[in-house]
């Protein structure tokens, strides 16, 4: 029996070339699934130039995975699908870790990337980048005056 998994979609822009790159990774995505004992559960589509743009589907993405414990993967074409920003990172890595989830990719450039090593990769750099803002805090706090 097939593994229960769930599909996010992402492109930059909401024109043909767009809605042709969501296209596109939706049935790279099928075919991957296909391969690999999955069975896709739900598909979430977004689109929007930044990071907090159009992203409603992200959350209903997450929402539902976390209601949903028969979800067992997270199929996405590559990791900048996902999001930019490092807090999503955070959310969803807690998430599998805890709940025995997985994140794949299936993006053609991402064959010999192991998906555990790309979230833990993203958990270094996060964790460093709020060490140097609450560095660069610290730095820039007046002194205490005695």
């Amino acid at each position: 029996m097939n593994q229960e998994a769930v599909l996010y979609v992402r492109s930059a822009t909401d024109d043909e070339s767009g809605a042709a790159s969501r296209r596109s990774q939706e049935q790279a995505g099928h075919e991957f699934a296909r391969k690999n004992g999955f069975e896709i559960a739900r598909t979430w589509e977004d689109k929007g130039r930044t990071p907090l743009e159009s992203r409603r589907a992200l959350r209903g993405f997450v929402e539902y995975v976390k209601s949903h414990p028969s979800v067992q993967a997270l199929l996405l074409e590559r990791p900048d699908r996902l999001c930019r920003r490092f807090r999503d990172w955070v959310e969803l890595h807690e998430l599998c870790r805890k709940n025995g989830k997985v994140i794949r990719f299936f993006g053609p450039d991402q064959g010999a990337l192991n998906d555990a090593m790309v979230l833990e990769v993203m958990m270094a750099l996060y964790r460093r980048a709020v060490e140097a803002a609450c560095e660069t805090r610290k730095a820039k706090k007046p002194p205490n005056p005695a």
